[in-house]
């Protein structure tokens, strides 16, 4: 609308000083004066019809710019939308996973596999070949012996999680576990325990000369009741084998 009113404006100007006619009848002075005028009306012209160009050019531009901006907000928003809808889709796919109870329970027990899996007693590090190839079980031997008892009971006390571990190595290349615990232990410690017995069993296949293992439980089923285990092998490059004679309340699950 400005820029309409400056060009009425200028026609005006342009059409008032056209309506003076017969200028050669005017003093030379005045004819002068008025082709002066127009002349800075022209230039004025040409002045405001620049000005209205750069304008027009400006508001363009800048329409262009605006449009250009808003098409890329919503091509933006565009993608945020879809982005919160994936992430919709996912938390919802994983509150029904949360809501499988079998889901969750494979999921403990492979957690639970895994703390198993990483816990080892480095069994083969003690040095075995004192006890079990001394035959004469001379002072220092049996000092270490005593040593090495005392640092099994401690370590198994803290991976069976019972209340106290008493290890005892034997001449006859036996080792015997003696597992206490003074509260009844509830089915899933239970069979936690027979899951610990056994990789404790196979893992004790490294220790040279070591030919039994007899593992007795006490108090785990009820005060006083006790339950046992007995594994044994013939030579060093065999496994353990439980001997089936042997009373066990521990294989039978009612430990």
């Amino acid at each position: 609308m400005g820029g309409l009113g400056v060009l009425v404006y200028r026609y005006l100007v342009y059409s008032r000083l056209n309506q003076i006619k017969d200028i050669e009848n005017y003093p030379v002075i005045f004819q002068r004066k008025l082709n002066h005028v127009k002349q800075q009306e022209v230039e004025k012209h040409v002045l405001y019809l620049l000005i209205l160009a750069f304008l027009l050019l400006m508001s363009v531009s800048i329409g262009i710019f605006s449009t250009y901006q808003l098409t890329q907000a919503s091509s933006v928003s565009k993608n945020e939308i879809q982005q919160l809808k994936e992430r919709v889709e996912q938390l919802e796919n994983q509150a029904q996973s949360l809501e499988s109870p079998k889901q969750v329970s494979n999921e403990e027990q492979d957690l639970e596999n895994l703390v198993l899996s990483d816990e080892s007693l480095n069994l083969a590090d003690y040095p075995w070949q004192i006890i079990f190839d001394d035959e004469n079980q001379n002072i220092q031997s049996k000092s270490e012996q005593n040593k090495m008892e005392s640092n099994l009971s401690k370590e198994l006390k803290d991976y069976f999680q019972v209340d106290t571990v008493e290890v005892i190595l034997e001449a006859n290349q036996t080792m015997s576990l003696k597992l206490t615990k003074q509260q009844q232990a509830i089915a899933s410690e239970n069979e936690q325990l027979l899951e610990k017995i056994t990789r404790f069993v196979k893992e004790a296949e490294a220790i040279p000369g070591l030919n039994q293992i007899a593992v007795t439980a006490e108090g785990l089923i009820k005060e006083d009741d006790t339950s046992s285990s007995l594994y044994s092998r013939e030579s060093n490059q065999e496994s353990f084998k439980e001997q089936r004679d042997n009373t066990s309340k521990i294989k039978e699950g009612k430990m």
